[in-house]
């Protein structure tokens, strides 16, 4: 009985903490959408014909690397399962280009060469400031390292 009501708490964490999770990414996902549009400055015509091509291309690469991510510990592999891990690598590297060269070819029809030249310089810039304001918040809740236990009771 005791066992059961421990799993029924480890599962009713886990569902709480995913359903969490769930409105943070919604809200990183529509940040992005705002800071890549500003920072692109597309039109309202040209973010209608954009979006859905990029939320296409980003699924689909999600996709494949979700396909290729390596399972287990490296460390553990023989050698010939490392080399399989590398060559596999290689593959997801393939096939991630072929697919922005797919998806560059379809942007072309959606919006001006020059927006879609500066895509990866918004994507990178809208990291770093992802990035810092996790750091920054992490330090104004005094969460650092070396202090998780307050990180989680916040």
């Amino acid at each position: 009985m005791k066992r059961i009501a421990i799993l029924m708490s480890l599962v009713w964490m886990a569902v709480s903490a995913s359903q969490a999770q769930r409105p943070i990414q919604e809200r990183v996902e529509a940040m992005r959408s705002a800071y890549i549009t500003d920072y692109l400055q597309l039109s309202t015509e040209e973010a209608q014909m954009f979006w859905p091509i990029y939320n296409e291309y980003k699924a689909s690469e999600k996709t494949i690397r979700k396909e290729y991510r390596v399972k287990g510990d490296i460390r553990m592999m023989t050698d010939q399962e490392a080399e399989q891990v590398i060559l596999r690598g290689f593959e997801r590297e393939e096939k991630l280009l072929d697919l922005r060269k797919e998806y560059y070819q379809r942007l072309q029809q959606a919006v001006p060469i020059r927006k879609i030249a500066l895509l990866p310089e918004a994507e990178r810039k809208f990291k770093e400031k992802i990035l810092k304001e996790i750091q920054q918040r992490r330090s104004n809740n005094g969460a650092g390292p070396g202090n998780r236990k307050q990180r989680f009771n916040n």
